[in-house]
């Protein structure tokens, strides 16, 4: 697996997805947060049209957990994020962040604007972008009457009955609840990277707008 050395003397991991073509390179923030970054498979196909690079941000993964809490903050991780920027040998990025993903993506684009090429935030926790009141209820009982939802949503409540990691990963990585409707044929290789264990104590489950 490849790895860049941070600031204060971390091997920092990553996953990098090749691409056939040769368009720019996306990197993909997981949330969680502190969940391992498995679970967005290939984003339906992005690998298709694009090299993928997935940071194992630190204690997930093969990344070693921050040496003090201030460290793992998402401010301070934006310089790892920085590093791996320099590391790709980048003038610019493209970062695409799920959840709570994009709390890092957000430090990393107020400290460095210009290092920027574009930005997507994925269901980002609303209460830290606008002053509104979360939409998750509403959007819940939209769905409400969609069997595989309903299960979904079910579960979700219910919680993992197990205390093991293996098991806590992949019950999160089957759940649809937190997924749109999408009538796209699944793909034969999506998660294509499988769910591993995740070394961090921090677990959050996660339903609409909640990172």
């Amino acid at each position: 697996m490849p790895r860049y050395n941070s600031s204060d003397g971390f091997a920092l991991h990553y996953d990098d997805v090749p691409c056939a073509g040769e368009a720019f390179p996306v990197i993909l923030l997981a949330g969680g947060a502190a969940r391992h970054p498995s679970y967005l498979g290939d984003l339906a196909g992005l690998s298709d049209k694009h090299r993928l690079i997935v940071p194992h941000l630190r204690g997930v993964g093969r990344t070693k957990a921050p040496s003090s809490a201030e460290r793992g903050s998402w401010w301070s991780q934006a310089d790892d994020l920085e590093l791996l920027r320099v590391h790709l040998c980048l003038e610019r990025v493209v970062l695409v962040a799920h959840s709570a993903g994009t709390r890092l993506a957000i430090a990393y684009a107020a400290q460095f604007p210009h290092r920027v090429a574009a930005l997507v935030l994925i269901t980002p926790p609303a209460a830290y972008l606008v002053d509104e009141p979360t939409d998750a209820d509403t959007l819940i009982e939209r769905r409400r009457g969609d069997t595989a939802f309903d299960a979904a949503l079910l579960a979700l409540q219910a919680g993992p009955q197990t205390s093991d990691d293996d098991a806590f990963n992949a019950w999160q990585h089957d759940s649809a609840a937190g997924v749109k409707r999408n009538d796209r044929t699944p793909r034969s290789d999506a998660g294509a990277w499988p769910p591993r264990r995740h070394t961090s104590a921090s677990r959050h489950r996660t339903t609409s707008r909640h990172g």
